[in-house]
């Protein structure tokens, strides 16, 4: 099997093809004896992939460079990533919060119970918006 992309421009933009083709043998002799192709349009596939790649770039800038502490966590509670400035606010190494439990390492003591109750929330679909003061 063969397969290639081909750009083509056109008066209204670039066309994006993707061109595959399969060889057809005859059992018996082992030869080829002819070929099958198809094509098809990949061009919004191709933008799409484009325009994800330009979101993916402006939210990791958004998230490394915000003025605020900023974490993901998965639905265990555990962190998966964090900014610089979390680092800075709660007094640990970026890699140090990063595989963490964020009650464990975030959360102000004292503050346990209620931050374990708002992340249950959270992950059962309540929309919450809080600020915590220390």
């Amino acid at each position: 099997m063969e397969n290639e992309i081909v750009s083509i421009s056109e008066h209204e933009g670039e066309n994006y093809l993707e061109f595959y083709a399969y060889p057809m043998m005859d059992d018996d002799a082992g030869e080829i004896t002819g070929v099958v192709e198809f094509v098809r349009d990949i061009t919004e596939r191709k933008k799409l992939k484009e325009e994800l790649s330009v979101r993916e770039e402006q939210y990791r800038k958004i998230f490394t460079n915000a003025p605020v502490g900023m974490e993901l966590k998965n639905a265990d509670g555990i962190i998966i990533n964090v900014n610089d400035k979390l680092g800075d606010i709660t007094g640990h190494e970026r890699e140090g919060l990063i595989g963490s439990n964020f009650i464990e390492k975030i959360v102000p003591e004292g503050l346990e119970e209620k931050a374990k109750r708002d992340f249950c929330r959270i992950m059962s679909g309540e929309d919450m918006e809080q600020t915590l003061h220390s």
